[in-house]
Parts: C-alpha cells; sequence; structure tokens
C-alpha cells in the first residue's frame, strides 16, 4: 500500500541522525561555546517529480434497465400417482433333489444290457429262422431234383428193355414183392402186348410231401404189327400215350422207386 505523497518531496526525518534538524546530528549540534563542530549541511535540492497522481475511483456504472417480467403460467393439476401394493417376496423356491448320479447311470446300463440282449437274441433267432427256411428250401429242392434223375435213369433203362438196371430203382418194398424174374417178365409181356416203350419222361415239377416226392411220368408205347385177318389183311394201330405218378422214398441216402401208377404198365 502507497503512502502519502508530498508535492515538495519526503520532508526529512527528524529521527535520522543524518538529519539537520536532529540534535544529536554533530554538525548541527553546537560546539562547546555555543558554535557548531561541522559548518552547517547543505539542503537537498528538491527532487523535481512530479507529484503521484492520485488513484481515482472508479465510477458507478448506469443501470441497466429491469428485464420485463416473464409471464406467469398456470400450474397444471397433475392427479396424484396411483399407491402400489407393498412389495411382498416371492416364496422360496424348493428345487427338486436331483437324483444321485451313481444310481442313474447304474440304472441307465442296466436298461441298456437289457435291451442290447434283447435285441442280440431276436437277431440270433431271426437268423436261425432264415437259415433253416433257407435249409429248408434247399433241402426241398435237393429231394425233389435228385429223386426226379432217379426217374429219369429208371424211364432210360425202360426205353432199352435193361430190366435189370430198372429193377435195381426199385425200393426194397418192391423188391420183395417182385422178384428180378417177375419184373423182368412182366415188362417183356407190356412189350410183346402193349407195344416198347418210345419214350418214357418227367412230367411237370416233382412235389416232395414229408420224406416222399411224387414224380408224374409220361409213357408212350408203339404198338406191335397187327395180325393179319383171316383175308390178309393187316389193321393199323396207333401209339398209345399214357401219364401216371411215380412215387420214391429214400433209403440209405439214394432215392428209391416204391410205387408206380398201373396205368403206365411198367410193374
Amino acid at each position: 500500500m502507497s503512502g502519502p505523497v508530498y508535492p515538495e518531496g519526503a520532508p526529512p526525518d527528524p529521527t535520522n541522525p543524518t538529519n539537520p534538524a536532529n540534535p544529536t546530528n554533530p554538525s548541527t549540534s553546537p560546539a562547546p561555546g555555543g558554535q557548531s563542530a561541522y559548518p552547517p549541511y547543505p539542503g537537498y535540492p528538491p527532487t523535481g517529480y512530479p507529484p503521484y497522481p492520485q488513484p481515482q475511483m472508479p465510477q458507478p456504472q448506469p443501470g441497466y434497465p429491469q428485464q420485463p417480467g416473464y409471464p406467469q403460467y398456470p400450474q397444471t393439476a397433475y392427479p396424484p400417482y396411483p399407491s402400489y401394493p407393498a412389495y411382498q417376496p416371492y416364496p422360496p423356491m424348493g428345487y427338486p433333489q436331483q437324483p444321485k448320479s451313481g444310481g442313474s447311470s447304474k440304472a441307465l446300463w442296466i436298461i441298456l444290457s437289457i435291451v442290447g440282449a434283447v435285441l442280440i437274441i431276436s437277431c440270433i433267432t431271426g437268423v436261425v429262422f432264415v437259415a433253416r427256411s433257407v435249409g429248408s428250401g434247399f433241402s426241398s429242392i435237393t429231394r425233389t431234383v435228385d429223386a426226379e434223375v432217379t426217374v429219369q435213369e429208371f424211364c432210360t433203362a425202360v426205353e432199352t428193355q435193361d430190366y435189370t438196371t430198372a429193377y435195381q430203382h426199385l425200393s426194397s418194398n418192391l423188391q420183395q414183392t417182385y422178384s428180378q424174374d417177375q419184373f423182368t417178365q412182366d415188362n417183356t409181356n407190356f412189350d410183346n402186348t402193349l407195344g416198347q416203350v418210345t419214350s418214357c419222361s418227367v412230367s411237370g415239377q416233382p412235389v416232395a410231401s414229408g420224406s416222399q416226392v411224387s414224380v408224374t411220368v409220361n409213357v408212350e408205347r408203339t404198338p406191335p404189327s397187327p395180325t393179319p385177318d383171316s383175308s390178309g389183311n393187316i389193321g393199323t394201330s396207333s401209339p398209345s400215350n399214357e401219364t401216371g405218378q411215380v412215387t420214391l422214398i429214400q433209403e440209405n441216402g439214394q432215392w428209391k422207386i416204391d410205387s408206380i401208377d398201373s396205368s403206365l404198365s411198367l410193374l
């Protein structure tokens, strides 16, 4: 903070020992006898500095005109908010107790084992059934084929009048009923009276029934030349054709003829 401003300069400090006005100043204090020991100290010339200007206080600014007041809007009355019921905590939820993993896994393995066993048994049963069905069908086909071969060999022997070979295809039952000689004699008589067998063949498919197989056989004969009548005329005759069944059975793993229809005139 600045001190007072002196236009003529600051006055001397009376407490300063060098001030001539101070009685303790030797230059101004009188010497003994009433005289000063020092010559008078010349005064300081004026400094010549212009006086320090007085600070100017700020002038009050002119007041701004009062702003016009804003219009007052009417207050809108809103209905009070509805009161909500007090919060009610949810009752504690009891979670179902989880089953023990060990028991469920054991039960699952038991169920899977049972299902697997059932499937395996079903598969084995199906395979056995199919095998039996196929084996039965194959066996049936094999039996009919073998039986047909036996009949065809018998017919070939009859066509060539090889009654010894034909007799070997008869079953033990027929061989007990007819001897080899009787069988040969009977067929020779059929050849003389009915004509020799010119064709003996299997007709149709053999039929298997139990342990027997039936084969349809067609026999064709050419009748012998007719005897001239009393006038010497020879008549004409036509071939005969007969069809009948031949039944076969197995003996010692081989098919044998066990019966021959009488219409075939082969027994």
